[in-house]
Formats: C-alpha cells, structure tokens, sequence
C-alpha cells in the first residue's frame, strides 16, 4: 500500500493529509478511538515507521509530516504546532537530514552528502542522521536523547568515529 500522495499534493501548502479524519474530534472519546484504530488498520501495510499515529488522524496537519519515518518527532511536531516555525523547520530539513545507506553513491561522495543524495531506505528511520546544527535547534522537537532521530544520528556519528552530540544548554 502507498500513502496517497502524490508530487502535487506535497508541493501544495494547504494540502490536507490523507491520514486526517476531521470527525475524529467530533465524537465522543470511544467512537474516536475506533475510528482512528479503523484508519491505522486501512494503512498498516505501510511500512512501521511510516504508520500512522493517533495524532496525524485528529490533527489537521500538511501531508509532509506524514512522510517522517520518526513517530517522535511527528507526534512532537503535531502537539506543538503553534510553537515553532514551520516553514523555517521544513527548509532546515533539506539540508538538516541525510539518509544513508545502499549503493549509489561512491564513498568519497558521502563526506560531500548535502540531504539531496538518498540511496538509503526512506521508510526506515535507521536510515537517517540529523546533522549536529539541526539537532542543537529542534532537539527538543526531536524527542532529546530518546528520540528516534537523535538515537540514529548519535549511531551515525559514533559508526564515523564523531563525538556525541550533547543536549543544548537550553534543552536541560
């Protein structure tokens, strides 16, 4: 199964996701629940890390969160809509994360990665690493030590031999 998404509809700033469903907040709280266990069934061919999670189905939401294979930060970033900036954070993303892994790419190119290259595996959230900025900025966003970006991202670093990347001052 795929998600549904298509080119067009992630380049669309007003674009709906396809997991939302605006009667999950308009039922009591077990009809809500079966409804989104309905939803999570229609899509649990999808890969796990792209399934979606309860709050993609009652948060309105642009269909580019849905493509993060990290359920932290699409959780995180849902819930806190209103406290960060958006757009900011979806450019940041280009050139914040990498995705590793397969052929492709000679290994001299891989120190000269910017975020376009992508030979790893998209749906599985192994496959990628944050840079150390991106990390700093949104660590909290991210889900600090526990989520699965920063955990990924510190095995990337600690494959190459690099040292942790530790908690900003602000995030303690």
């Amino acid at each position: 199964m795929h998600m549904g998404l298509t080119e067009e509809l992630l380049c669309e700033d007003d674009s709906p996701s396809p997991f939302f469903r605006f009667s999950a907040n308009s039922v009591n709280q077990a009809t809500a629940e079966r409804l989104i266990s309905s939803v999570q069934g229609t899509f649990r061919t999808l890969k796990p890390d792209l399934r979606p999670i309860s709050e993609q189905i009652t948060t309105k939401h642009h269909p580019y969160i849905d493509i993060l294979p990290f359920p932290t930060l699409r959780k995180n970033i849902l819930c806190h809509l209103d406290d960060f900036d958006e757009d900011a954070f979806f450019d940041d993303m280009l050139t914040g994360l990498l995705c590793w892994g397969g052929t492709g790419m000679a290994k001299g190119d891989r120190a000269q990665a910017t975020g376009c290259v992508s030979t790893g595996t998209p749906w599985d959230f192994r496959s990628w690493e944050a840079t150390q900025w991106f990390l700093e900025k949104y660590w909290n966003l991210l889900g600090g030590e526990d989520g699965e970006l920063v955990r990924q991202s510190q095995w990337w670093r600690g494959v190459r031999g690099d040292p942790e990347v530790s908690p900003p001052v602000d995030a303690l």
